[in-house]
């Protein structure tokens, strides 16, 4: 199993479009059956959290109540997840083909 832990930043108070289309890019071209996704989300204020449970209802949300920063962030992520390998991405991040089945 590959586990996804996406952290992203929190200082944003708009929609966050980034983590959108790196989700609906990830559903399209990679097996869930194979891959555990986490997203933290680091105390947003952008509607975040609400975003992921009505769109993403696969994704595992761990919402912090503050955001101490990108790598405690990241660490909640790695601890979250239950697979033997993390890939820690940004929310940037756009799949153009099942580049993470392979691995698990």
């Amino acid at each position: 199993m590959v586990n996804l832990s996406n952290s992203k930043r929190s200082a944003s108070s708009q929609r966050n479009p980034d983590l959108h289309q790196s989700l609906a890019s990830l559903a399209a071209h990679t097996s869930r059956s194979t891959c555990e996704v986490v997203v933290v989300d680091n105390a947003s204020s952008d509607g975040t959290p609400e975003m992921i449970a009505r769109e993403y209802p696969w994704v595992r949300l761990v919402a912090r109540h503050r955001n101490d920063g990108l790598s405690a962030g990241i660490n909640a992520g790695v601890e979250a997840s239950s697979g033997e390998y993390v890939a820690v991405l940004n929310p940037d991040i756009r799949f153009e083909g099942d580049v993470l089945s392979p691995l698990a």
